[in-house]
């Protein structure tokens, strides 16, 4: 639908004057030469009477009345497109066989508006099943990147407990040591060496501690 009407849309922004003849055949040329999807996708045209003005996949079509036509199933597709159209814009869904294939027919979805200022209408259309592959390589690629990022963040989780556990240690060193040398001291001055002295170094509380177990020591030792 959005493809259609960014078509039509297109059409406004033609040079020639809206509904003159020159306008009309731009308008057929841009309608037969468009294409999206990679160029996969392509417009086809008809007037009310289902006469072919413009066929983005097989150009030779055009002039021929398809008003009669059915499909696979048996319905008057042209019709129903044309019906939609005349709506104001809608979708048919149907089966037909793809372009280079014979005898298999596949779900179809088509979507047909008016083009303004001309009896015409536009259309195009997408086969189900390639929707469904597209869909399903874009799910594969989806579940990639997931499990790209899900690799990205254990690592990241890794590394970062990692670090955590070296700086717990190195803290953790850091602050047992004095502690460690503040009991040995106490430990060896309840044993008579009042001579033990604690080296430590910092502000804190610890330090304190072992600046007052060592004058303790000096005071007992004199």
């Amino acid at each position: 639908r959005n493809q259609t009407q960014a078509l039509i849309s297109s059409f406004k922004s033609l040079p020639q004057e809206e509904g003159s003849p020159e306008w009309k055949e731009q308008v057929r040329r841009l309608g037969r030469a468009t294409k999206y999807n990679k160029a996969k996708g392509y417009f086809f045209m008809y007037d009310h009477d289902g006469v072919v003005i413009a066929h983005g996949n097989d150009p030779k079509r055009e002039g021929e009345n398809y008003w009669d036509l059915k499909g696979p199933s048996g319905r008057n597709v042209i019709r129903e497109l044309q019906a939609a159209a005349l709506k104001g814009g809608g979708f048919v869904s149907y089966h037909w066989v793809k372009p280079g294939e014979s005898g298999k027919t596949y779900p179809k979805l088509g979507y047909a508006q008016g083009v303004p200022n001309t009896p015409w209408w536009v259309g195009t259309g997408v086969y189900l099943d390639d929707v469904d592959n597209v869909v399903a390589g874009q799910a594969q690629r989806q579940n990639r990147t997931l499990e790209l990022i899900l690799i990205d963040f254990t690592i990241v989780a890794g590394v970062v407990l990692l670090l955590a556990l070296l700086l717990g240690w190195t803290l953790g060193a850091r602050i047992s040591r004095p502690i460690i040398a503040i009991s040995e001291t106490a430990d060896r001055m309840s044993r008579g060496d009042f001579d033990s002295v604690v080296y430590t170094e910092g502000n804190d509380e610890v330090t304190d501690l072992a600046t007052a177990l060592n004058r303790m020591g000096a005071s007992v030792s004199t």
